[in-house]
């Protein structure tokens, strides 16, 4: 189903404070910061948390900026408690790529307590769809992936350029 950038903005606003409440419901007041009741750290370095989240940077790029700034980069190979897969073959593997330099940065976000419902929608905001290459005639200058709603442009550097609906909205 398609959600608008405002609907998602509105969703994750009362989702974020939902948190705390659990939190403090269950007496986990350790991990609960009054200066940061948005969650920038929390459950960064452990704690008790129920799913932790995934994604590539192109769908991190369609949250609100306040958001995105919940998560952070973990390498694609396990290290230190923090990353995706048990060896570098697994990725390549996954992704299909020959090369782990050919895939691009992946971000974790942690919750605590999510129901079921707000899982689905956390995985309903967008599936990559598709990506290729931006090319001038001569030289390859940058990327491009789609979602369901966005195509998004990046340069060779990975720093997001620009996003263009791909449905009226």
């Amino acid at each position: 189903m398609y959600k608008t950038k405002k609907e998602i903005e509105k969703w994750i606003e009362a989702f974020n404070p939902e948190q705390v409440e659990r939190m403090r419901a269950d007496n986990y007041l350790d991990y609960v910061d009054e200066s940061d009741l948005n969650g920038n750290q929390r459950f960064r370095d452990g704690g008790e948390w129920s799913v932790e989240l995934i994604a590539p940077q192109a769908l991190i790029d369609l949250l609100p900026k306040w958001e995105s700034k919940n998560c952070w980069e973990v390498g694609l190979v396990i290290y230190d408690k923090e990353g995706i897969f048990n060896s570098e073959q697994e990725p390549l593997n996954e992704y299909g790529v020959k090369s782990i330099d050919e895939i691009n940065a992946h971000f974790a976000r942690r919750f605590y307590e999510v129901s079921l419902d707000e899982e689905e929608y956390w995985v309903s905001l967008e599936k990559v769809t598709g990506y290729g290459y931006n090319c001038d005639g001569n030289d390859i200058i940058g990327y491009w992936v789609t979602t369901t709603n966005y195509k998004l442009y990046y340069n060779l550097n990975e720093q997001f350029l620009k996003m263009e609906p791909l449905n009226e909205q």
